[in-house]
């Protein structure tokens, strides 16, 4: 079976990732690709290579071998100095050519999405956007079977169900993968893998885009560090104010606790986007997660699903989250919040030799809303 590249099935070779960075440091979903490019390259027996573009970026080759990549290819050109579109994809493209890779990672990023389906566009291939699963698997299609193709698993219809895709008549395979739903290998160290260096490649209307300044703005908090989050939904919407000080104040008594939110309870302007956890939010694994009012759709459900243990309040003993609880409480989050606040105080309180300060119960408001 033959690609419209005219590349075939046995003219392709092991695994791409692009290594995404910012402001002189790896991006967070760079270790994470390489450590799901490194699964899918064990599993074909073949080589993960990262592609590295930028300005002063060498210095990060080791680093990335040392997560897993078993090849570096460096692109270090004063004029990749910003992650401009054209620029990146074309260099991409032209080595791509050169050495056809069978299957392609990159971020599922403000930055890696739209040089993915440049891409994938330059080189006549498909996309899958912000999968939460990548597997190798020998398939069936059109009563042949075809090895090592990339399942490519995303979320469809506004998160609600998923699919797996295949592109079987198409390589290189192109996936871009969400922030947080892969994990990173141990670093290690030492590990030795080779370092290629190759030219920039550009067109003549490459930089038609001038980059005149960049604005950082700080992140006031990052979820992926925290062990704990307690999270809350839409049910503390009858009376929201002192639902969430009971919510702050809870994750302050617990050892790396964070605030959580639905995306609901963001957009209706309870909370900031950061604290939002889910596809569209942040991908979590905290040892305890805590659901106060939260109903549990699909989009959330996949950014905290990695949890350790999950322990859920709601006032509808039917609400999805209940499915993935290790334990759940039917009852009004407005009542149980200053109890359990209270008990983990008290807890702490024996334990430490301080004196638990008491909750304060919220006003009642009427019946929680379903979260």
């Amino acid at each position: 079976m033959v690609d419209l590249n005219g590349w075939g099935i046995n003219d392709v070779e092991g695994v791409y990732v692009v290594a995404e960075h910012q402001y002189g440091r790896l991006a967070d979903v760079t270790p994470e690709l390489i450590g799901i490019g490194r699964d899918l390259a064990d599993e074909m027996k073949e080589p993960l290579t990262v592609l590295l573009l930028g300005h002063e970026v060498r210095h990060h080759a080791q680093l990335l071998i040392e997560h897993g990549a078993d090849r570096v290819v460096v692109c270090d050109d004063p004029r990749l100095k910003h992650w401009v579109i054209e620029p990146y994809g074309r260099t991409i493209g032209a080595f791509c050519r050169r050495e056809p890779p069978r299957s392609f990672l990159l971020g599922a990023t403000t930055a890696s999405n739209p040089l993915a389906s440049w891409v994938a566009a330059d080189l006549v291939t498909g996309l899958a956007s912000v999968c939460t699963d990548l597997r190798i698997s020998d398939v069936e299609y059109r009563r042949v079977m075809l090895s090592k193709q990339l399942l490519q698993k995303r979320p469809d219809f506004n998160a609600i169900y998923f699919s797996t895709i295949i592109t079987p008549d198409f390589y290189p395979q192109m996936a871009t993968a969400r922030t947080g739903a892969f994990q990173a290998k141990p670093h290690e160290p030492g590990r030795k893998g080779e370092v290629v260096e190759i030219p920039a490649v550009f067109g003549p209307h490459d930089f038609d885009v001038e980059v005149v300044g960049i604005e950082v703005k700080p992140k006031h908090v990052d979820l992926k560090e925290a062990k704990a989050i307690v999270s809350f939904g839409m049910g503390i919407k009858n009376n929201p104010k002192p639902a969430l000080r009971m919510v702050e104040e809870l994750a302050a008594e617990l050892e790396g606790g964070m605030v959580g939110a639905t995306r609901a309870a963001v957009e209706h302007g309870y909370i900031t986007h950061d604290h939002q956890v889910g596809l569209t939010g942040t991908v979590v694994r905290p040892a305890g997660y805590f659901a106060f009012g939260v109903k549990g759709a699909v989009q959330h459900i996949v950014g905290m699903m990695e949890s350790k243990y999950v322990f859920a309040v709601n006032s509808d003993k039917g609400a999805p989250i209940v499915n993935y609880a290790d334990d759940m409480l039917v009852g009004d989050l407005h009542e149980v919040l200053p109890e359990l606040l209270e008990a983990v105080r008290a807890w702490k309180a024996r334990h430490t030799g301080k004196a638990a300060a008491p909750a304060k119960a919220a006003p009642k408001a009427g019946a929680a809303a379903k979260g």
